[in-house]
């Protein structure tokens, strides 16, 4: 089942693209904002828990971010889907991988440019230092509302639900993902 985030949310490839290209992408939002951190805390000579579970840090549960990555997914076919066209003039690419590599060009300027909001960034290092305790949950619904803010002339009409959430393992969990990927 797919969700739709917004009348005529029917691109059923791209969304299957981005759905497979999560584990790939969702490190662009992670690795530059624990750099920053990291770097501005070396830089001010201050140490802090966040900085020190930072450092600490050698993979991260994705699952923190399914909702990040959805709503940067759905806001990317919101405003470049064609809605099945190819663009002219053809490049040789087939449909599918002319989505893979648009999506993929997208979101790593996105998360660049993600990365250089303190409060998204702050959002993201603390959801994903502090996981499922209360703290991070909280870090994961600031992310969510600050990314409304962000993309505010778009208005999903719902929000992922769980079971229409990315691949997990046999035991149901989401597979760790190394920071060096």
């Amino acid at each position: 089942m797919s969700i739709d985030f917004f009348p005529d949310d029917t691109n059923e490839t791209l969304k299957q693209v981005q759905r497979a290209l999560f584990s790939m992408l969702v490190v662009h939002l992670v690795a530059p904002v624990r750099r920053r951190y990291l770097d501005a805390m070396h830089f001010v000579g201050s140490e802090t828990e966040l900085g020190e579970r930072l450092w600490r840090m050698v993979s991260f549960d994705p699952r923190a971010l399914e909702g990040a990555y959805a709503k940067i997914a759905a806001y990317y076919r919101f405003t470049c889907d064609r809605g099945g066209q190819m663009p002219f003039p053809f490049d040789g690419l087939g449909y599918e991988e002319h989505l893979k590599r648009g999506w993929r060009q997208f979101f790593e300027r996105e998360a660049a440019e993600l990365a250089q909001c303190d409060g998204i960034a702050i959002a993201i290092v603390t959801a994903l230092s502090y996981d499922e305790a209360p703290k991070g949950r909280e870090a994961e619904e600031a992310l969510d509302s600050q990314l409304d803010v962000r993309y505010r002339y778009f208005s999903p009409l719902r929000r992922p639900e769980q079971e229409d959430a990315l691949p997990r393992d046999a035991d149901g969990e989401s597979p760790r993902v190394p920071l060096d990927s």
